[in-house]
């Protein structure tokens, strides 16, 4: 009998790539997290060429990720 046809060993493999990538995923928000706040000081800064004060008017940026949608699409409402 093969890995693959073994139930058990398939799960194990899984796993195995299941707690990698989750691993990997924490380990790319925290970059983006460590990315965004030196963007922001370096924003601060003024001699730092090429970053551009903060607008007044911006908005400060929240923690969702990119594209996340503030409403759900329609076919996401259920309506009655």
């Amino acid at each position: 009998m093969s890995q693959q046809e073994d139930p058990g060993e398939l799960a194990n493999e899984l796993e195995q790539q299941t707690d990698h990538l989750k691993r990997y995923s924490d380990e790319v928000q925290q970059n983006l997290e460590d990315a965004r706040d030196d963007w922001q000081r370096k924003r601060q800064d003024e001699n730092v060429p090429g970053a551009p004060p903060p607008d007044p008017d911006e908005e400060p940026e929240d923690d969702s990720p990119a594209g996340a949608e503030e409403d759900p699409p329609p076919e996401a409402r259920r309506e009655g």
